[in-house]
């Protein structure tokens, strides 16, 4: 299969973020993609672990913002264009859990990890990961993580799934731009997964959790909720979770 971006595939790495943060000369190619058949340390947000076996898709790929930019709006546009691609694959409604996580009938299917990295200029790196079968979910964790196999009953090449993934990002990611314009900001509205509102938030130097109603987000991607009033209200978030 021939590619649009530049590739490559390796057998086995410990963390395809970290493969690209290790070969600076990555940096500045546009949508330089590293795809690992394994991972064996692969990583999630705040240096959790995500696990992906064989039969998973694990890739990431590098981008270059036109200008200094914040983490949180890049992971809005990749989600929304992971979102946007996978509902087209599988034709199922698919929600975003605010700001990185696809999400189906509250289950996770696919996670994004954003990572900048310094060389005078600010280049990000993109890190996806999806569950393509079930059979590398750990049976406690079959209540809260799903597969595209699962979802639709249908089994999945990887290579070409990757590289419709990676169609959607650069058309996503062409437009990019801070701050975010209305329409991006209507469409993550739209697809954003408003039953996780437990949100845990630092107060008093302590993270807690509160349960809040959720807007949407604002121009720089950050997450909007109500106060008591009904007024819109920005958060500082740690994370955003479900109520048990």
């Amino acid at each position: 299969m021939s590619f649009t971006f530049p590739y490559i595939c390796l057998e086995t790495v410990d963390s395809t973020n970290t493969y690209l943060k290790n070969h600076p000369e990555t940096w500045t190619v546009p949508y330089y993609t590293v795809r690992a058949k394994e991972q064996t340390s692969g990583r999630g947000r705040y240096g959790r672990s995500w696990i992906s076996g064989r039969d998973n898709l694990a890739f990431s790929f590098t981008f270059r913002p036109p200008s200094t930019s914040r983490l949180s709006a890049v992971t809005i546009y990749a989600g929304l264009a992971l979102r946007s691609i996978l509902h087209k694959i599988c034709g199922q409604k698919l929600l975003i859990k605010w700001p990185n996580d696809i999400i189906f009938e509250g289950k996770k299917l696919a996670g994004i990890l954003t990572e900048m990295v310094e060389n005078g200029n600010a280049n990000i790196i993109i890190g996806i990961g999806l569950n393509l079968h079930d059979n590398m979910i750990p049976r406690e964790w079959a209540n809260t993580v799903t597969s595209l196999k699962q979802i639709s009953n249908k089994d999945y090449e990887a290579t070409e799934l990757l590289n419709q993934i990676m169609n959607e990002m650069r058309e996503y990611l062409s437009g990019f731009t801070v701050p975010l314009p209305e329409k991006i900001i209507i469409e993550f509205t739209t697809y954003m997964d408003r039953a996780a509102n437990l949100v845990s938030i630092m107060e008093n130097g302590k993270i807690i959790k509160k349960k809040y109603p959720l807007s949407g987000i604002n121009q720089y991607g950050q997450l909007v909720t109500e106060d008591p009033s009904g007024s819109p209200k920005i958060i500082d978030v740690y994370e955003v979770g479900y109520p048990e």
